[in-house]
């Protein structure tokens, strides 16, 4: 991927990995007004389905600016996720049980996060196979 949308020049790597977090740092609070009004139910199905086409269509990109602006879309999606998530769980729980609910949510967020580089050096590793470069979908290929 490096290689291919040419990440190693300048800082583009960098600006790739933190686009990310600015939408999503600055819409997590308008994100969870936004869902209390439509409710958890359709509000995190419809950002989950969004932002798993979000990531499925950064397996098209051509450039390392289209990356840029899919991962400022991710951000947006990913906004309202983990307070959408907690606000619901609210609703199943009493206050005094939540304490080790979120623990549990948050350690389950952690460990998914640690397997996420071994999922990715193993997607690497396809290399090759199927005629992709490991990353890269079918259409990108020349």
């Amino acid at each position: 991927m490096t290689k291919e949308l040419k990440l190693n020049i300048g800082e583009r790597y960098s600006i790739v990995a933190l686009v990310f977090f600015v939408t999503y740092v600055i819409l997590q609070p308008p994100a969870t007004i936004f869902m209390r009004f439509i409710g958890p139910r359709i509000f995190l199905s419809t950002i989950v389905f969004l932002w798993g086409i979000i990531m499925l269509s950064m397996g098209f990109a051509k450039h390392w600016t289209t990356l840029v602006g899919l991962r400022l879309v991710l951000g947006i999606f990913e906004a309202g996720f983990f307070p959408g998530t907690v606000y619901l769980m609210s609703t199943y729980y009493k206050r005094y049980e939540m304490g080790k609910r979120y623990a549990v949510f948050y350690t389950i967020g952690v460990f998914a996060s640690a397997l996420g580089g071994v999922l990715g050096y193993g997607l690497m590793q396809m290399s090759g196979l199927a005629g992709l470069l490991g990353w890269y979908a079918r259409n990108n290929l020349h």
